[in-house]
């Protein structure tokens, strides 16, 4: 087996550890298309720059149409979702996080037998309702980065199956297993949807306006799909210039919203408002109470809560009475609803 591994230079030679007789590496580069030689028959390892518009259209031009049988391995930075949808879209059967792991590629290749995977824990009362919740994300991520609307009702079913999830699980079983099979935006989406869930059903709404609020908070950050991977998952505060690249993901996220037919116009309004303060300090509209509706104004409560209490590589979970102590806190700065934090504080209470 011949693998090229097709670079644009930018990022270390990979190397291959070890001999396995019949696999054969050649190195090519895209910009030189003499290079590049015929790749027909040859396995691919894509190790480049998707977010170079030229890398891109070079790779468009050097690629064959792909047999079905062929194995085009793309190497992409982890959590790079932009990465991926455009790795896909080239003809990706298979994406490695960078830098690429030999074992990982060769098991790809079929030369190296992979480890027995561990099987799901599907008996798991909250199983079905993150996986459920944690493929619609994916899509919502994919649609935006794709420029394909959102289907409403995936949406509602999947925030009504979370309902049901907590139902049966209860609130703290429920977001355990969300920290155990998501990180970082995934992760977080979920916490806020299942905290915000929890919270109207502390409140008795209705199972309607349980399932809006729902949809509202698993959809809220789908902007975040715009903003770079190291701008987000930065470990650390952020620069002024960071901070208002991140800003602007509420505005990516309405724009989304806005072109998808059948969505709730509160849950448009909420992913462009969830950062918005009663007291106008918030973004991107800096609104002042009187022009915050009523779902907002519960989704941010629980996006302040969720993003406290998620794990991330850099932190470890806040416990909750420390996180509604800053709800309480944000209260008396007039950023947030004081009836509605006090309300929230049973749900907290709930929260190990």
């Amino acid at each position: 087996m011949i693998l090229v591994h097709l670079t644009d230079g930018k990022n270390e030679p990979f190397n291959l550890i070890g001999d396995f007789g019949i696999l054969r590496l050649r190195r090519a580069f895209i910009h030189a298309a003499e290079g590049a030689g015929d790749l027909r028959n040859a396995a691919l390892l894509v190790d480049v720059d998707l977010s170079d518009i030229a890398t891109v259209r070079k790779l468009k031009e050097l690629l064959p149409k792909r047999h079905e049988a062929s194995i085009w391995i793309f190497a992409c930075d982890a959590g790079n979702r932009a990465a991926e949808v455009q790795a896909g879209a080239l003809g990706a059967t298979k994406i490695l996080p960078r830098p690429v792991n030999t074992e990982a590629l060769l098991q790809h290749l079929g030369l190296l037998d992979a480890p027995a995977a561990e099987p799901p824990d599907d008996t798991h009362p909250a199983a079905a309702s993150v996986v459920s919740g944690g493929a619609v994300l994916k899509g919502l991520f994919d649609s935006l980065l794709g420029n394909r609307p959102v289907v409403a009702q995936t949406v509602s079913d999947a925030a009504g199956d979370i309902s049901s999830g907590m139902d049966e699980a209860g609130v703290n079983q429920w977001l355990d297993f969300v920290r155990h099979h998501h990180t970082g935006t995934y992760q977080h989406c979920m916490l806020v949807t299942g905290v915000a869930t929890a919270f109207a059903k502390h409140l008795h709404l209705s199972h309607k306006d349980t399932t809006l609020i729902g949809s509202a908070a698993l959809v809220h950050d789908v902007g975040k799909a715009r903003i770079p991977v190291a701008i987000l998952d930065k470990p650390g505060k952020l620069t002024p210039e960071e901070f208002m690249v991140m800003k602007m993901h509420p505005v990516y996220a309405y724009e989304f919203l806005s072109k998808s037919a059948g969505l709730n116009p509160e849950i448009i309004a909420a992913a462009r408002h969830h950062h918005e303060y009663l007291n106008g300090t918030g973004y991107p509209d800096r609104l002042s109470a009187e022009k915050i509706r009523d779902v907002t104004r519960i989704l941010t409560i629980a996006d302040v809560f969720g993003a406290l209490i998620e794990t991330r590589s850099y932190k470890p979970p806040m416990p909750a009475k420390d996180a509604y102590a800053i709800l309480e806190n944000m209260t008396e700065r007039g950023m947030l609803e004081g009836p509605l934090v006090e309300a929230f504080r049973g749900v907290a209470a709930d929260i190990a």
